[in-house]
């Protein structure tokens, strides 16, 4: 089980609080995430704080996730043996290394789809082996935000608008200030629109228990981690997730 994020704005941090209330019958405290500042942080934010703290590791399984600047890979996300977020060194972060890398992840789930990349237009692309190679062999890769190494979902044998993914998790802080946890699977069959047509696939709340609670648990320890490293309150995150 794995995350990738969405989109590249993917959540709101609360970054300040503001005092006490008062008034002449009593003395209350507001609930400042209401009205703290909110700003949005996107994913390459969030996998920096994941990997950043000398004694705390934050444990999580991502996509190995490379992320460019001006067409040239800049840093490589990963997850450890021991389960925890890390990067590769300076020197490791190459293309070469990246192609070789995702083609062996790629062979052994035995996959004809090697990557995702993540354009300049906010829009995920699955790249076949072909695909991949072609965009190797051009070098030109100004276009594209990051590439992530493309694992095929459990049960997700069509083609769709998400087949990189087959869960997605959201989180959200409500107004009362309780955490929500809500689950959904993506492409489920849903109906047939009419007679004799195909069935109609989407997001769906998601009834497997043991998924939702192991969706829960990631997510928890990601946000634990990001709020006491970057010293915010993580308000909102959406991921999508991919269970192989």
């Amino acid at each position: 089980m794995s995350i990738l994020r969405q989109a590249d704005r993917c959540a709101n941090i609360i970054v300040d609080r503001e005092g006490t209330v008062r008034n002449i019958a009593r003395e209350e405290t507001k609930p400042w995430l209401v009205s703290a500042k909110r700003e949005d942080r996107g994913w390459r934010w969030f996998c920096r704080y994941m990997n950043a703290g000398e004694k705390e590791e934050c444990k999580a399984n991502i996509l190995e996730t490379v992320w460019f600047e001006s067409g040239t890979p800049k840093v490589w996300y990963f997850t450890t043996h021991r389960g925890t977020i890390s990067k590769k060194t300076l020197s490791g972060t190459n293309i070469r290394a990246v192609r070789e890398a995702f083609h062996e992840i790629s062979s052994s789930y035995e996959s004809d789809s090697v990557a995702i990349s993540y354009d300049m237009n906010s829009q995920h692309h699955v790249l076949s082996r072909d695909d991949f190679e072609a965009l190797y062999g051009s070098r030109n890769f100004s276009k594209i935000r990051y590439l992530a190494a493309f694992i095929p979902a459990r049960n997700h044998g069509h083609k769709s608008c998400h087949g990189f993914a087959n869960y997605l998790h959201e989180f959200i802080i409500k107004r009362d200030g309780q955490p929500q946890h809500i689950s959904y699977k993506l492409d489920a069959p849903i109906g047939f629109p009419s007679r004799n047509s195909s069935i109609t696939r989407g997001k769906t709340r998601s009834t497997a228990v043991t998924i939702n609670r192991q969706l829960s648990n990631m997510i928890r320890a990601v946000v634990t981690h990001v709020e006491n490293i970057a010293g915010c309150r993580v308000i909102r995150l959406s991921c999508y997730f991919v269970l192989d």
